[in-house]
């Protein structure tokens, strides 16, 4: 498919299934020729307070968030090697939080998915330390706040009214996708194990960036428009 100036194929991956990841890296290097940026955002999510934690949800959480993390950049590496030796500043992008339990971003609660989510984090910054001589930068992305996308449905059982009312408190995914760009087009060799929030490298990218753009509203006048391509059938 063409996407603005550029081009996509839609690629079928389970993160659980190394098999799987193969073919599908293998089917993106058949197409475009390589491998120069690679983003994990494959992720479980079901936050539960420690005591009354769901284990086999757990088990699925890590198996997506952090293993399926680790398992995708192991099967992008080669390529992105290559990319390196060929100067075309690669990068690894994991959507993950901060470790930082003193910041504003840090949410004090759910034990059971940030241990999960955090598994990313660790990944990717010692992957910047391993491959950072190479010139193959490891960073990791998180948003400010709530990103309005069907990612969280099941947790309102799909209810367009909960729903709306709900991202009215969010931002589009389009703000995680400018601040991805922001660091996919950065020197490789220069920002490299960094922990980044959307808004904090919009900013500095732009001091004047316009935030009001990525607005659940801007969706849509109707309930219906702002969560279409969100509400899942």
């Amino acid at each position: 498919a063409k996407v603005g100036s550029g081009h996509a194929i839609g690629l079928v991956m389970d993160v659980r299934d190394e098999n799987s990841i193969k073919a599908a890296v293998e089917d993106a290097v058949a197409r475009f020729g390589g491998i120069d940026v690679c983003v994990s955002c494959a992720s479980a999510i079901f936050p539960q307070r420690l005591s009354e934690m769901n284990t086999k949800r757990f088990d699925l959480m890590m198996s997506i968030n952090s293993r399926g993390t680790v398992l995708v950049m192991k099967n992008c590496m080669p390529y992105l090697e290559i990319s390196a030796q060929k100067g075309r500043n690669p990068h690894v992008i994991i959507l993950s939080p901060p470790l930082n339990f003193s910041d504003a971003v840090a949410q004090k609660v759910n034990t059971n998915y940030f241990v999960a989510k955090g598994g990313m984090t660790l990944a990717a910054m010692y992957a910047s330390m391993e491959f950072s001589k190479e010139g193959i930068a490891c960073n990791t992305l998180w948003p400010t706040g709530l990103v309005t996308t069907s990612a969280l449905n099941h947790m309102f059982r799909n209810k367009p009214e909960s729903l709306d009312k709900f991202m009215r408190k969010g931002r589009t995914p389009q703000c995680q996708a400018d601040a991805a760009y922001v660091i996919a087009t950065s020197n490789a060799r220069k920002f490299t194990g960094n922990q980044c929030v959307d808004e904090d490298v919009l900013l500095k990218n732009d001091p004047n960036h316009d935030f009001s753009q990525y607005d659940y509203l801007t969706l849509g006048a109707t309930r219906e428009e702002r969560l279409k391509g969100i509400l899942t059938s």
